[in-house]
């Protein structure tokens, strides 16, 4: 028996949280969609229209979009983030 045979190695050690079965991120996605929908009163339509959401969001996922639902808010949204300051400024005047 080799002395690499004695050791276990995780296979899960990058899975991503749970929610029931579904990813967190994916949940978080139909759920939100579902309590916008319940809040106008129509529970049947919500609950597709959720499921639509969440699977294809998961698709795009798997695809590898996520970088592009990184740049969408990057670029799109009211952020400053594109704003950077000089590197070789370490003092602000007032901060």
């Amino acid at each position: 028996m080799a002395v690499s045979e004695n050791y276990w190695i995780p296979r899960t050690l990058e899975d991503p949280p749970l929610f029931f079965v579904w990813e967190m991120d994916t949940a978080v996605v139909f759920l939100t969609s579902m309590i916008i929908f319940l809040l106008f009163s129509s529970p049947i339509i919500g609950f597709f229209v959720s499921l639509w959401l969440s699977k294809s969001y998961a698709r795009v996922k798997e695809q590898g979009g996520v970088s592009l639902f990184g740049s969408f808010l990057y670029w799109y949204l009211p952020v400053d983030l594109s704003k950077r300051y000089p590197s070789f400024i370490r003092e602000y005047v007032g901060h």
